[in-house]
């Protein structure tokens, strides 16, 4: 099959909602033009040839699985001015090893780069204060992760799978960390959660096998114990708190 490779008109605006590119199989790279300031939702989406994108930095706005199942991209430079990354943005993009997000974004939507299985390596800018549910789901590559500093929530499913995740360092801001959120991360061998938390929901580090250590504070106040199903059968695993 021929690959193609398109450079968009220099006039235009957007490129709209699943009308522009969705699902040109032979689609090879993408240069958009600096008059382009939002991406519409799954406006690339299925384009599994695609290995080269070019995202100026006058875009503003990428909507939801805008990027989704191109299977091909090995690699993405967010846009400087790139204020919230929606949802499932890269969501299955397989071949995805790394992505460069930009200081200026605040928010990681729900499951923005879930399924991204290469995913090596991610930098979450300390602007961030809202992650959105699974947002890094099955990202079985991650290997450390630093969550910045003013998130409060660590929502649902957000690292689940992440198998070979083993350092996490989590913030004094977290009070909540909800169901499932490092559930089968099985590299993960301790874990701190910080004074203020005084929520840990059910099957938080549910199948963490090597997991051994993890401080409980004084402060939470529902019960925990179901966060950490599976766990006392191992011999080593500590508690403090």
């Amino acid at each position: 099959m021929q690959r193609i490779n398109i450079c968009c008109y220099s006039r235009w605006r957007c490129i709209h909602w699943r009308s522009t590119f969705y699902g040109c199989d032979a689609l090879k790279s993408v240069k958009i033009p600096e008059s382009v300031t939002r991406i519409g939702a799954g406006a690339l989406g299925e384009c599994v040839s695609l290995t080269e994108i070019d995202i100026p930095d006058s875009v503003t706005s990428i909507e939801e699985g805008a990027f989704s199942e191109c299977t091909g991209l090995t690699h993405i430079k967010m846009p400087d001015r790139l204020i919230s990354i929606e949802e499932a943005v890269c969501q299955d993009c397989s071949s995805l090893s790394y992505v460069d997000i930009p200081d200026s974004v605040t928010k990681i939507g729900y499951g923005a780069f879930a399924g991204c299985t290469s995913l090596t390596d991610v930098d979450i800018p300390d602007n961030v204060t809202s992650i959105g549910d699974g947002a890094f789901y099955r990202c079985k590559k991650i290997s450390s992760v630093v969550i910045p500093d003013g998130l409060t929530d660590i929502k649902a499913d957000t690292f689940q799978d992440c198998r070979k995740l083993h350092s996490v360092k989590i913030p004094d801001s977290v009070t909540r960390i909800e169901r499932a959120a490092f559930a089968g991360c099985i590299s993960l061998e301790k874990i701190k959660v910080p004074d203020q938390a005084t929520e840990i929901q059910a099957y938080a580090f549910k199948d963490c096998v090597n997991l051994t250590s993890i401080a409980i504070p004084d402060g939470v106040k529902r019960s925990w114990f179901g966060c950490i199903r599976k766990l006392f059968r191992f011999k080593g695993t500590s508690f403090a708190g």
